[in-house]
């Protein structure tokens, strides 16, 4: 028996779909007047997008390259000293949407060179001394 399609999602769907609904709560608790659920679910929405954040600066700094991951990681810690939930709620549904988008592409393109990599010939014909030979692609 195979697992339900929402336990097959991939790491980036599900930071996507937590943000998502952590945002979505906290617009819930302002439509309530309620203050506390609001300021609680955007807030946490922030601390879900500050995790991941902290594992793309680190990996960013491995293959030395730095970049926006360090600026994101800085406006999500920045808004929750500010108390500014809400940016940081949106900040971190910007990073989940930007990284699934990315992470879809990249499996969208190796899908893509699988296919051309299968299609490629296993068999070659050149002339050598005046005759014509077949060599044959070895495959791996």
């Amino acid at each position: 028996m195979s697992k339900p399609r929402i336990l097959r999602w991939p790491r980036e769907d599900w930071l996507l779909a937590l943000a998502v609904t952590g945002l979505a709560a906290g617009g819930l608790g302002r439509l309530l007047g309620a203050a506390e659920l609001e300021h609680l679910a955007w807030a946490a929405t922030t601390a879900v997008g500050i995790a991941p954040a902290i594992w793309w600066m680190v990996d960013a700094l491995r293959h030395h390259r730095l970049g926006v991951d360090l600026l994101a990681l800085l406006a999500l810690v920045g808004t929750l000293v500010a108390r500014e939930y809400l940016a940081g709620a949106v900040i971190t549904v910007m990073l989940a949407t930007g990284r699934g988008l990315e992470a879809r592409a990249g499996r969208r393109a190796a899908a893509a060179l699988r296919g051309l990599a299968q299609r490629t010939p296993r068999l070659a014909h050149r002339y050598e001394n005046a005759q014509l030979t077949s060599i044959l692609h070895a495959t791996t």
